[in-house]
């Protein structure tokens, strides 16, 4: 697979997963994980639709992303998402692979009088689960948001770790300079 990986060194879930690796395989085998992978020449790319596209177009075999990415090619591509060159794998029970970030957003009461961008009317109105729950393949935290599986699988057992562990970006991001892959 030399050369043949994506991977979006700067994106914050990348971050997240190898603070994640750090925190639960302690610090020695973090970097010699992060070593061995920049040793295969990695393609590195700024965002993971960027890698998602290139596995689509067979520029790429694989690439570390977010699964909800391909959802999105697909709808910009105007197709099912089995019609893509590009499919997802989870990984198998309790992987880091399978680490599922949190991503939230929230309103000041005193702030509500306030006109909010835009782009966040589909997340302040009444309809926002609705919008949601359609236009995006995110697992959702608030069961009333449920949708139908955000996939052709899914993880079965996420890893036991605790988020709010994973506050030192800063030593995580020098692992991944020192690795070569920023």
């Amino acid at each position: 697979m030399e050369g043949r990986v994506g991977v979006a060194p700067t994106n914050a879930s990348f971050q997240t997963f190898v603070t994640a690796l750090r925190l639960q395989k302690g610090e020695d085998e973090a970097r010699t994980w992060l070593e061995d992978f920049a040793a295969n020449d990695p393609q590195r790319r700024e965002k993971n639709g960027e890698i998602l596209a290139d596995v689509d177009a067979g520029t790429l075999d694989t690439g570390l992303v977010n699964h909800y990415y391909l959802f999105e090619l697909a709808r910009e591509k105007g197709v099912a998402p089995e019609e893509l060159g590009a499919s997802l794998h989870f990984f198998p029970d309790g992987d880091l692979g399978s680490l599922v970030n949190v991503s939230g957003m929230g309103l000041v009461a005193s702030r509500r009088t306030a006109t909010p961008p835009p782009s966040w009317s589909t997340f302040l109105s009444e309809d926002g689960p609705v919008v949601l729950r359609r236009g995006d393949r995110r697992y959702p935290l608030v069961e009333a948001w449920s949708s139908r599986p955000a996939s052709r699988g899914s993880p079965r057992s996420r890893p036991h770790v605790d988020l709010n562990d994973l506050d030192d970006l800063q030593t995580t991001i020098q692992m991944i300079q020192e690795a070569g892959l920023l």
